[in-house]
């Protein structure tokens, strides 16, 4: 179910950045967010702990617990900027691959809440 929480930090980002965000301005500095891509329904941004060099996040811009819950239009939208996201961190960070790794529930490590896809580069 879609809902924004509050205490959810991809809400906060989500909800500081609104689309279109076509400056690498940011509009609160307590939130200092880089965006890779944004469209009405989904944003990708570089991780603030990142796992690897360009550890981007792709979410629904509302609030879904589990991949489960988003509905198919959305997850068409993040579906559709993730391959952009991953020429991106390719790209830029040299790698010469990568993973994208999409976790749900607390069991499967996924401490967020948030339905999100993960882009970490791999390098040799």
């Amino acid at each position: 179910m879609a809902a924004d929480n509050d205490e959810c930090p991809f809400c906060t980002i989500s909800g500081d950045l609104p689309h279109p965000f076509l400056e690498n301005k940011r509009r609160n500095e307590d939130n200092p967010t880089f965006v890779v891509a944004s469209t009405p329904e989904a944003i990708a941004f570089l991780d603030r702990l990142p796992l690897t060099k360009c550890h981007t996040l792709v979410i629904p811009r509302d609030h879904y617990e589990m991949l489960s819950d988003v509905p198919a239009e959305t997850a068409a939208e993040v579906g559709r900027i993730l391959p952009a996201v991953c020429r991106a961190v390719m790209e830029v960070s040299g790698a010469d691959g990568f993973n994208v790794v999409q976790n749900n529930g607390l069991l499967a490590v996924c401490p967020s809440r948030n339905a999100d896809c993960e882009v970490s580069m791999r390098d040799r």
